[in-house]
């Protein structure tokens, strides 16, 4: 895409008009809060993408990111199910609340519950293998994998989804790199970001949030490519994280 920058900008400007608009909405009782919260995380995700690529500010993009997470989490409580993004993976909430690198949110994504979380452990649901990995909890991963590869049906990137995360639980740093790779391929990144404008230019999901995940277990691989910002990747929390949103206080 032709002149990035303008459209951050653009972005930006708009981010920040939508965001005023959306906080006084959720004062309005006739509004629905989980339709409303949900247009404030496409806010945070633009005004991250503006102080990352714009500003070079880490430490305001990580506090968009970490607004992303609690606010997702803030809406799943008005929801019937716990994932409707995709149960399968690496989706923008999780990719966000891992590259926040705050340990408050980290702890409050582990410990979520669902209240549909029987179907999905039942599928093996890649979301869930995530939460235990960050969590330390090998074993109920390991496990969890096992029933995604024996009874989840096929997808354009089962395999790779699967093995990566079972590379990571293992600590094979070759094999994680390798399938980083794969995902990264022109062709793969098309699928995966394929219909989001401008996010396809800036970041490969879910190539991205492996990639943070194996860092955040210490695996610090080595990948150059312009759609994995390095400077992502260790792990440097901001000294401090706003809840600048009056219902994330409640």
């Amino acid at each position: 895409m032709e002149n990035i920058e303008s459209y951050l900008k653009l972005g930006f400007s708009e981010a920040k008009e939508d965001e005023k608009n959306f906080i006084q909405q959720l004062k309005n009782p006739e509004y629905i809060k989980k339709y409303v919260a949900s247009s404030l995380l496409g806010v945070n995700e633009r005004l991250s993408w503006y102080y990352l690529f714009v500003e070079k500010d880490l430490v305001k993009a990580k506090q968009c990111f970490y607004l992303y997470g609690k606010v997702n989490l803030y809406k799943k409580q008005f929801e019937d199910d716990f994932n409707h993004e995709s149960p399968m993976g690496m989706n923008p909430s999780v990719i966000y609340t891992l590259l926040s690198d705050s340990n408050n949110l980290f702890n409050a994504f582990v410990n979520s519950t669902y209240k549909n979380e029987s179907y999905y452990l039942k599928r093996g649901s890649l979301s869930i293998v995530i939460q235990h990995i960050l969590n330390n909890k090998d074993e109920k991963a390991f496990s969890l994998l096992d029933t995604f590869f024996k009874k989840h049906k096929q997808y354009d990137f089962k395999e790779s989804d699967g093995e990566i995360l079972k590379a990571i639980l293992e600590n094979d740093k070759g094999k994680i790199e390798e399938l980083l790779h794969f995902l990264l391929l022109p062709r793969n990144h098309k699928k995966t970001n394929g219909i989001y404008p401008l996010r396809r230019d800036l970041l490969s999901f879910p190539a991205l949030g492996y990639a943070k995940l194996a860092w955040l277990r210490g695996i610090e691989i080595e990948i150059d490519h312009p759609l994995i910002p390095k400077e992502l990747l260790p792990l440097q929390p901001n000294k401090e994280y706003t809840n600048s949103y009056d219902f994330l206080t409640i």
